[in-house]
């Protein structure tokens, strides 16, 4: 394996870490966008509910009055159930949210522990690659010079015959 091929391997990894960062904040910017849709949309929802009970409730007074107290006991009955839903699913939401931070964070460390392992292997093995060609360099020199010292045999058998 050639030494830039290590090299642009390892930037592969820096470059797969930029387009991390960039999903997760975009998915920062798109959860806030999210949230105030949702806000709007509830708010728009209760407009409409009030307009409809306007309308609804233009009759007899005391049929008026027992409307009015039979959604006021609906109505708070639904917000103390959607009360307790909501705190379920809050409690819930916190637990699941805690253990997705802390998944969250042990990749993170774990991802920075493996950079720093391939960081160090890359310097390990362009280390032993200058070392190992310049073993290389060293024997071909040492084998050209041992065999530029000896007399060559074919040119001595001419000189004598």
């Amino acid at each position: 394996m050639d030494n830039t091929d290590l090299g642009t391997q390892f930037q592969a990894i820096c470059k797969k870490a930029e387009l991390a960062q960039e999903k997760i904040d975009d998915a920062g910017r798109n959860e806030l966008r999210t949230e105030e849709a949702g806000s709007a949309k509830a708010s728009d929802t209760a407009d409409h509910r009030v307009r409809a009970n306007t309308v609804q409730d233009q009759g007899s007074e005391p049929l008026q009055e027992l409307r009015d107290t039979w959604r006021t006991h609906v109505a708070k009955a639904r917000k103390d159930r959607n009360q307790r839903r909501a705190d379920l699913d809050a409690s819930k939401a916190v637990l699941n949210a805690g253990q997705a931070e802390s998944y969250a964070r042990e990749a993170i460390e774990f991802a920075l522990d493996a950079i720093n392992d391939a960081e160090e292997a890359v310097l390990d093995a362009l280390q032993v690659r200058a070392s190992a060609n310049a073993l290389v360099a060293d024997q071909v020199c040492a084998a050209h010079a041992a065999t530029a010292a000896k007399p060559r045999r074919d040119t001595d058998d001419w000189a004598e015959r």
